[in-house]
């Protein structure tokens, strides 16, 4: 009798552990599969922002706005942009006045009218 109660102990714990080992070797193949999906999530994104120039970020909002720059426009927003130095600033502080400038110029001298009231109503909704 005990050894038949010994001999099922170790049945049980035995499927126990390779359960146990089973499962984590499924659950390390679950990790790798989102793993997986989200690194090609992450490729059909577009570059961040980070990476464009101030003429393409333009663009880009204004294009969720509806709106889309002219190439004149861009390139008057290049010719602009080429006066700032964002990437030199001294500190955070200073880069956000300067690009605060740098937007105060584009908005009044490169938009037209219907842009401005445009990305003043988005503005207004944030």
């Amino acid at each position: 009798m005990k050894i038949n109660l010994s001999l099922f102990l170790v049945i049980v714990a035995t499927t126990f552990f390779f359960s146990c080992s089973d499962s984590k070797t499924a659950s390390s193949e679950n990790e790798s599969t989102s793993t997986e999906i989200s690194s090609e999530e992450t490729a059909s994104k577009p570059r961040p922002k980070q990476n464009m120039s101030p003429s393409q970020r333009l663009s880009t909002q204004f294009e969720e706005l509806g709106l889309g720059l002219s190439a004149e426009q861009v390139s008057q927003i290049d010719a602009i942009a080429a006066n700032y130095d964002f990437n030199n600033a001294a500190d955070r502080d200073a880069r956000k006045a300067m690009r605060q400038t740098f937007q105060n110029e584009v908005f009044e001298n490169v938009l037209t009218a219907e842009q401005q009231s445009a990305y003043n109503q988005s503005k207004a909704a944030r």
